[in-house]
């Protein structure tokens, strides 16, 4: 059985922590607010070094984090400033983690004609918030303890209806001209994609974390307009481009012995519906 810090337990992290726990091990969780979380948490702030003090050794971490707000400052706080503030503490301990894994984003990939990319793609972001992630990136592989970073692309999962909302009030709009690709991982599958990489012996230093269905967003909507049998979707000349244009592949992931959950927008959608109702 194996301690492990969960750095940022919110959406990511709390089922995290209900993964290790059903593989026999430690989780304890820290975040800004109290609550049960139905394992030990711990209460501090990661942009305040001198709240971090009272954390007991652990035999890993895992970074969860994630941003209040999408904006440049609230991105910096919630990566860059709080990694630094977590390895400042443990990187001079006697007895420092064995491993990190931090949960990063594919928006540091700025392809945007429809390419393939894994691994070995340049990150070379073009907003801030790749920026950032990239920047975090770096302070973590210059820290002493073994690091991995798992890119993931968008997260969706339990709670989450943003898209299910947009297309069933009609909100979703169709490209008029071609529909972006669009990458998305499950919550559940983020969480023991990290539990794995945690454990996994000698593994590679950077992992894409995205199912096997990179989709075009009218394939989504459409599909998710089905589902809700809800009426015909407009269309737009002008749609936002973030998350660019780009199909992740998991290859590395899934050689490494990990096998999705959710290996489609389909089945943790099909999931999502099925649990709300139409």
């Amino acid at each position: 059985m194996s301690k492990v810090l969960i750095a940022g337990c919110g959406f990511v992290g709390c089922a995290l922590g209900a993964e290790l726990k059903r593989l026999g091990h430690e989780p304890i969780g820290l975040r800004r607010s109290p609550g049960d979380i139905g394992f030990p948490l711990v209460v501090a702030d990661l942009s305040k070094p001198e709240t971090l003090r009272v954390i007991s050794d652990v035999d890993a971490i895992a970074f969860t984090s994630a941003a209040d707000n999408f904006s440049e400052a609230g991105y910096r706080s919630a990566y860059v400033t709080a990694l630094e503030s977590l390895l400042s503490i443990f990187a001079s301990r006697s007895k420092p983690p064995k491993r990190i894994v931090f949960t990063s984003s594919t928006s540091v990939y700025a392809q945007n004609d429809g390419a393939w990319i894994d691994e070995r793609s340049p990150a070379q972001p073009k907003a801030f918030s790749g920026s950032i992630m990239l920047e975090a990136e770096g302070a973590l592989h210059a820290t002493p303890i073994e690091s991995v970073t798992l890119r993931c692309s968008g997260i969706y999962g339990p709670g989450r209806t943003r898209l299910i909302d947009q297309v069933r009030t009609g909100e979703a709009k169709l490209a008029a001209a071609e529909s972006p690709f669009t990458n998305r991982i499950h919550r559940d599958d983020v969480a023991r994609a990290v539990a794995h990489l945690l454990f996994l012996p000698n593994p590679d230093s950077l992992y894409v974390g995205s199912d096997d269905d990179p989709a075009p967003r009218n394939r989504v909507f459409e599909w998710l307009r089905e589902q809700l049998d809800a009426p015909p979707l407009g269309s737009s000349e002008i749609l936002g481009k973030r998350g660019g244009n780009k199909r992740c592949r998991n290859a590395r992931l899934k050689a490494s012995g990990f096998e999705f959950k959710y290996k489609s927008f389909r089945d943790g959608y099909s999931e999502m519906l099925s649990r709300s109702g139409p």
